[in-house]
């Protein structure tokens, strides 16, 4: 290595997004640009570190699992380094210790599950939002961590000046003037090595003009150094709200190719140059500071307008925690955990309410905060199928949103109901052998700006629960009653709007499976109900698409995958299957089924699903039904 070499590391950030999008870019989109910079990479040979947060990697495995495989290659050809963080991609000076720990045990998990990647390889860590304080030192570091511990994080340059004066000066002369951008070095009293990411490079990389490759040439000098160039890869890759010319970036790769300076070094030189020792301060990215977010981004974090959704966060964490300490079923306390973990993505985030106006809290990131309480109604499913609740049905607020829904417990099964929103199921879930599992409800998934719970998702349609009635998705319904009848919980309720008000939809939930039993008015009998069928969705994120198997004959059709089977039965000869109104979502399997009759019902079942099971669903859960019926009508 002759002259100064740079070293390259790209941070891909996406939340578990999917397509459909009409406001930003879908996973498709990203994942080809994602592609195109990665194939300049091992087509030049020029070496990168390459962050990916772990929701990102979820959602590339099921939507994208080629863009995983392109991954992989780089690596397996020493092209690319993976780097760690946190699976969030939470603000990591906001959260306990304990939090931050569970953040980057789940990270390394992802990497391992869905990259197969050796974690103990993976020792180069990438800030959140590059925020950083003193006590994240110990944090990352810590040897007990899948992979030992981390050797190596990135920081901003400017994080080498204190807060005050010297850091003022600093930014004064940022990102041109100053001293020039900064080699790696190792952190006073911690022994990790800081790869300082050069505001410099942040400006002009991918070089615009002919000329500026040889001018940052000349910026850099001729020693025989390393620096450190760290952003968004969607930012070269043109993706993800960002307009650049890939092949700007194209073009920068194959002049580093070509050498001599400035050349292309590895994550492994960048940390090797690491000699000197010097001390570094809280802080975060020049800009990030500029924006009113601060240094220790307290100017975001303790907005007001952000105060609901923090409130939140926090007492979702502290369900899953209490949940955890009453011996609640492990995996879907497992579950809740982990979508608490995606909930705190990109903490209190603000964009600006218009171009060049103030900021406000993200909508997005709003979103986000505000689905942690879905975090509520799995706890409660976990505590239920820990204690073999005995069948109850009951009206109340079980995920805290300001609205009732109805909860039907059965022995080794819970769901909930929203009345307010088409009646539809949007949890529910059974004890699989020796654990629970969560076979409707993608709650981690992304949810655009859509901050209420339970409401159907129209664009894209990724939420849409079980028993969701084309047309009606967003009509109120009341509920009438509630109770048991033998092994069954029930609940009726009636359409008070849309186009079948006053018909009803009467739900009931049993030992193997739920079913809805539909009288329509005269007149609106060609329904089609659909149901999104998530087997084990712990497992589905956790894996992607691999193990998902499809069941079905001419009655019935569903999925099954780990312990977890979901399956969706026709109620009788009046009725046919249909096409879904909208496309799977992420994490899920949409089945629809078109009535031809008023009155009629739609099984949905768990398990293995033979005739007989299948018939003794349908033929328990209608004389339960029928017994109900009889007895209101005294």
């Amino acid at each position: 290595m002759t002259g100064a070499s740079i070293a390259l590391v790209h941070h891909a950030n996406q939340h578990l997004v999917c397509n459909g999008y009409d406001n930003r870019d879908g996973i498709e989109t990203i994942a080809r640009g994602y592609e195109r910079v990665l194939a300049a990479h091992v087509r030049e040979r020029v070496p990168l570190g390459l962050h990916l947060s772990g929701t990102l990697v979820e959602a590339l495995a099921w939507w994208e699992p080629r863009t995983l495989d392109v991954v992989r290659r780089a690596c397996d050809r020493g092209v690319a380094t993976l780097v760690g963080g946190a699976y969030g991609e939470n603000v990591m000076p906001l959260f306990s210790d304990a939090h931050n720990r569970a953040q980057l045990h789940e990270m390394l998990r992802v990497y391992d599950d869905l990259l197969g990647c050796d974690v103990r390889t993976v020792d180069v860590f990438w800030v959140p939002e590059r925020v950083w304080d003193e006590r994240l030192a110990a944090t990352i570091a810590d040897t007990t961590l899948p992979n030992g511990g981390y050797r190596a994080v990135l920081l901003d340059d400017r994080l080498v000046a204190p807060p005050g004066p010297a850091r003022a000066a600093l930014d004064a002369a940022a990102p041109y003037g100053g001293p020039g951008p900064p080699s790696p070095f190792r952190m006073t009293g911690t022994g990790l090595v800081v790869l300082p990411i050069a505001a410099e490079l942040r400006y002009r990389v991918p070089p615009r003009a002919a000329d500026e490759v040889e001018t940052l040439a000349a910026r850099l000098g001729g020693a025989r150094r390393v620096v450190v160039y760290g952003d968004d890869l969607e930012r070269v890759a043109g993706v993800g709200g960002w307009t650049a010319d890939v092949a700007d970036y194209e073009r920068f790769v194959a002049r580093l190719a070509r050498g001599p300076a400035p050349g292309a070094a590895s994550i492994a030189d960048a940390c090797a140059a690491a000699t000197a020792e010097r001390p570094v301060h809280a802080g975060c990215f020049h800009e990030l500071a500029s924006w009113g977010a601060r240094d220790d981004y307290r100017g975001w974090a303790d907005d007001a307008r952000w105060a609901p959704y923090r409130a939140r966060l926090e007492r979702a964490e502290a369900a899953v925690a209490d949940a955890a300490a009453a011996g609640a079923d492990a995996a879907l306390v497992e579950l809740a955990r982990k979508h608490v973990l995606a909930s705190a993505h990109e903490t209190a985030w603000q964009d600006p309410i218009a171009p060049g106006g103030p900021r406000a809290p993200a909508p997005w990131a709003r979103a986000l905060a505000a689905h942690a309480y879905a975090a509520l109604p799995t706890v409660r499913a976990a505590l239920s199928l820990a204690a073999r609740a005995e069948p109850r049905a009951a009206v109340e607020d079980v995920d805290a949103d300001g609205d009732d829904e109805v909860v039907l417990e059965c022995g080794g099964a819970f769901a909930v109901v929203t009345p307010r929103y088409g009646g539809r199921v949007v949890h529910l879930a059974y004890a699989a052998r020796a654990r629970g599992v969560v076979i409707v409800g993608n709650h981690t998934d992304h949810w655009n700006f859509q901050e209420e719970l339970n409401r159907y998702m129209d664009v894209p349609a990724n939420h849409p629960g079980a028993f969701a009635d084309a047309g009606a998705e967003h009509a109120a319904l009341e509920v009438v009653d509630c109770g048991v009848e033998g092994a069954f919980a029930l609940a009726e309720l009636s359409w008070t709007s849309g186009p079948y008000a006053g018909g009803t939809k009467t739900l009931a939930l049993g030992p193997h499976g739920v079913v809805a039993c539909y009288r329509v008015p005269d007149g609106a009998d060609d329904v089609v109900v659909t149901a999104c069928l998530s087997p084990d969705y712990l497992r589905l994120l956790r894996h992607g698409r691999r193990g998902v198997r499809a069941l079905g004959g001419r009655t019935w059709r569903g999925h099954a995958a780990g312990d977890g089977s979901a399956w969706v039965a026709l109620g009788s000869n009046a009725q046919r299957w249909a096409r879904p109104r909208a496309a799977d979502p992420g994490h899920g399997f949409n089945v629809a089924v078109r009535a031809a009759a008023p009155h009629f019902d739609v099984a949905l079942g768990w398990g293995a699903a033979t005739s007989a099971a299948r018939a003794g669903l349908l033929r328990g859960a209608r004389a339960a039904l029928h017994r109900a019926h009889a007895i209101a009508r005294r």
